[in-house]
């Protein structure tokens, strides 16, 4: 049914007068001056201090590893109204502009993927919302790079209060358990997460820990955005 209500209104979206969810001028839903506003994440960056002057896979003033969590671009504009349409305004279409984007970054990020999962929300909240938003962009950039995704190899099976709101290490206790993993489908693979937002990594941590339990070869997260302060979790 959730997934009827996303294609219904993917439908709708495709019929009605499109208008940018950025700077709301009629164009397409993510306009390309808009797009050329992007600001990209480079690569490699230290997840602590965000420096670049990275040695050996570690920043030399903060003496920690790189983190397999990346992005594409900063949560800044005009990701972040694209991001808020898609989850608040029930603006499904701008998914596949999303899930584009990703795909537009991926080489200068590019590891190693047998499959792509995006993130699970609970069926409860899928269900209020009527899809989920890193499943549209998983979708659309898992057909720009070739790469398999499954969307039933990784669930939620706890129902969390929403992340905003929380920090560090309440974030980390709200999703402890919240999930759990097809263990035939992900033993002896390399997965590549797909969210939206990283702000923390709590949730990816999750995830990652609940697939590496399964078996999972490797385990790494590619994020539309980044909050400019991502923080280490230790």
């Amino acid at each position: 049914m959730a997934r009827f209500a996303s294609h219904l209104r993917s439908l709708i979206d495709n019929f009605m007068p499109a208008t940018c969810v950025a700077c709301q001028r009629p164009a397409s839903l993510l306009c390309q001056n808009c797009i050329e506003t992007i600001e990209w994440v480079e690569a490699p960056r230290c997840e602590r201090c965000d420096s670049a002057e990275i040695h050996l896979s570690h920043c030399q003033r903060c003496q920690t590893p790189i983190s397999p969590f990346q992005a594409a671009t900063y949560f800044t504009d005009p990701i972040r109204p694209a991001v808020h349409a898609l989850k608040y305004t029930q603006t499904a279409a701008v998914g596949k502009s999303l899930g584009e984007i990703m795909a537009r970054a991926w080489p200068t990020w590019r590891t190693r993927a047998d499959i792509i999962t995006p993130v699970p929300l609970h069926p409860e909240r899928q269900r209020e919302r009527g899809y989920n938003q890193s499943e549209l962009i998983a979708e659309q950039f898992a057909q720009q790079t070739d790469i398999p995704m499954r969307h039933d190899i990784l669930f939620r099976v706890r129902h969390t209060r929403p992340q905003v709101g929380l920090q560090g290490k309440s974030r980390r206790d709200n999703v402890r358990g919240a999930f759990q993993a097809v263990e035939p489908v992900v033993r002896g693979k390399h997965i590549l997460l797909i969210d939206d937002v990283l702000t923390t990594g709590a949730t990816l941590t999750e995830s990652a820990e609940t697939l590496y339990r399964a078996g999972a070869q490797s385990v790494t997260a590619f994020c539309l955005a980044r909050t400019p302060t991502f923080p280490l979790i230790s």
